[in-house]
């Protein structure tokens, strides 16, 4: 790498399946030799609309994460929380409760939204009864479609921690 020898990159391929980031001028690598194996082992993900390789792991981990910190931050009830991989495992969580008082699917959807494992890329979370499997998305989507009143039941957090990007 000889410093000042850049030329332009991207945009590149996001795990969103988007591209990102526009063209930039970055460093060029000079390659002097290239090594193969038989049968390696890849690492990485690849640039793809999930469901991918790491929603699969992504999904079950964050899931427990939110579980916990709702947990930890008191809101008792909760029966179930799934990431979505159709967000990444990222985007989109749905948290089931056992409703115990007014307020208390509020204050649960307040905190999952904005516990620290979901508030970074954390877009929409969605709070259902108990009697809703939140790894079913139509089920969830049903609960959506048939128990919530837009006009009253569906808030938006603005100015909380999050990524600078919007897709």
């Amino acid at each position: 790498m000889v410093q000042g020898d850049v030329l332009p990159e991207g945009p590149f391929g996001e795990w969103t399946g988007y591209y990102a980031g526009g063209t930039a001028p970055e460093p060029v690598i000079r390659i002097k030799s290239v090594l193969y194996r038989n049968n390696p082992i890849i690492l990485g993900s690849s640039p793809a609309i999930p469901p991918s390789d790491t929603t699969y792991y992504r999904t079950p981990m964050r899931s427990g994460m939110i579980w916990n910190q709702l947990e930890g931050a008191g809101v008792a009830g909760v029966k179930g929380v799934w990431a979505h991989e159709l967000g990444g495992g990222r985007l989109f969580t749905v948290v089931a409760i056992e409703q115990m008082h007014p307020g208390h699917a509020w204050q649960a959807g307040l905190i999952a939204a904005n516990c620290h494992a979901n508030a970074y890329t954390g877009r929409i979370t969605i709070v259902v009864d108990d009697d809703i499997d939140v790894t079913d998305l139509n089920r969830v989507m049903w609960a959506v479609v048939t128990r919530c009143d837009p006009a009253q039941d569906i808030d938006i957090i603005r100015r909380a921690w999050s990524t600078g990007w919007i897709l």
